[in-house]
């Protein structure tokens, strides 16, 4: 702070104090320099009363106005970190916006930039809920921005990870077959799986298959009957997924003897 005195005895030997210093403020004594690094809370107007006195008691004062502005920083989002739920059961969370600036206490909104299918988010409560569905498993990164009231912004993702749930298949059965002693019975067994985890995955077995008869993992069944193999035949037919559930059904396999009329087995 500059200061004269007409007084060469005063030389040096000036003593600045001040009043309503600003928290975090310093004034030198001796040389008058003031020094201040507001901090971000610290926005707004400040008086500071300034004096300086002489070896012989004599002062003099001012007043200095010191405005601070406020530097607005971004909020946050607090509630983040990686989710995980099965399909078909419901995940809540709840995100809350906060802001380091006491401007902005309770002026932080908070918005989802992207959503799963189904999903949905309340502003106001910064709940999120979502109960996925059997066809949604897997990773998925949903984005939230946090907006302050001076319109600074964040943008957070959040990584929700979706394990699937094994449902069981369904063989679809070809019903029963018959066949002549000597010919071919050849037919395809197909099944359906609702999850698409499961397309392609299918294996097929069977119990108690016939001597000579054939059933190939793709569901494919062939089968020559003899001529001693005239009866009927019980062959239960499984189809089985990537998670290791299965399906079964039993079908009856008729093989007539060549001369037409069916024999017990």
């Amino acid at each position: 702070m500059p200061v004269t005195d007409p007084d060469k005895d005063d030389v040096g030997k000036l003593n600045f104090t001040a009043t309503n210093l600003p928290e975090g403020a310093t004034l030198s004594s001796s040389t008058g320099e003031f020094f201040w690094t507001p901090t971000y809370e610290q926005s707004g107007n400040y008086q500071v009363n300034f004096q300086v006195t002489d070896s012989f008691g004599a002062t003099d004062n001012t007043q200095v106005s010191i405005t601070v502005e406020n530097v607005n920083r971004p909020p946050s989002i607090e509630g983040l970190g990686k989710k995980s739920v099965q399909e078909n059961e419901l995940l809540e969370f709840t995100l809350v916006g906060n802001d380091p600036d006491k401007e902005d206490e309770g002026k932080v909104s908070l918005r989802p930039i992207t959503l799963p299918r189904g999903a949905s988010f309340n502003a106001n409560s910064g709940q999120f809920t979502w109960t996925p569905d059997f066809n949604q498993s897997g990773d998925y990164v949903i984005e939230f921005e946090a907006t302050d009231g001076q319109a600074a912004s964040v943008t957070e993702t959040i990584l929700v990870d979706v394990e699937n749930v094994n449902r069981t298949p369904e063989i679809d059965s070809p019903g029963n077959q018959s066949v002549r002693e000597g010919e071919t019975l050849s037919f395809r067994v197909t099944a359906t799986d609702p999850d698409k985890e499961d397309a392609g995955n299918l294996q097929f077995s069977s119990d108690n298959l016939p001597k000579g008869a054939q059933f190939k993992p793709n569901g494919e069944f062939s089968w020559t009957p003899g001529v001693d193999q005239q009866g009927s035949y019980d062959i239960t037919l499984t189809v089985t997924d990537s998670g290791d559930m299965s399906d079964s059904i039993t079908i009856s396999v008729q093989v007539e003897d060549v001369g037409g009329s069916p024999e017990g087995q």
